[in-house]
C-alpha cells in the first residue's frame, strides 16, 4: 500500500489511521452537519480524503497539558486579563 500524501482514501482508511478513535459513520455525521472532520471530496455517491490532509487535521488535534490549561483559564474567566508572564512569589 502507498502512503503518498496525494492519494485519496476512503472512511474506512480515516478511522484506520486514527487507530480506530474515530468511526466511518462519525465521519458522516460530521460531514452532513457541517462540523468537524478533515477536508473531503465527493465523486458520485462516493467521499474520499487526501491521505496528506488528513494526517495534517489529525496532527492538529494534539492538545498539550500547557496549551489545555491556558484554554480552561480562559474560558473560566474570560473577562480577566490574562498575563504573559507568572506572578512573582514576593
Amino acid at each position: 500500500m502507498s502512503s503518498n500524501p496525494d492519494d485519496l482514501i476512503d472512511e474506512n482508511e480515516v478511522s484506520r489511521l486514527t487507530g480506530g478513535a474515530i468511526k466511518a459513520g462519525t465521519l458522516q455525521q460530521w460531514r452532513w452537519n457541517g462540523r468537524g472532520g478533515p477536508p473531503w471530496f465527493k465523486f458520485g455517491r462516493n467521499v474520499r480524503y487526501k491521505r496528506g490532509e488528513v494526517m495534517s487535521w489529525i496532527e492538529r488535534q494534539r492538545h498539550t497539558p500547557a496549551a489545555d490549561a491556558l484554554s480552561a483559564q480562559r474560558s473560566a474567566f474570560p473577562l480577566q486579563k490574562q498575563s504573559a508572564a507568572p506572578r512573582s512569589q514576593n
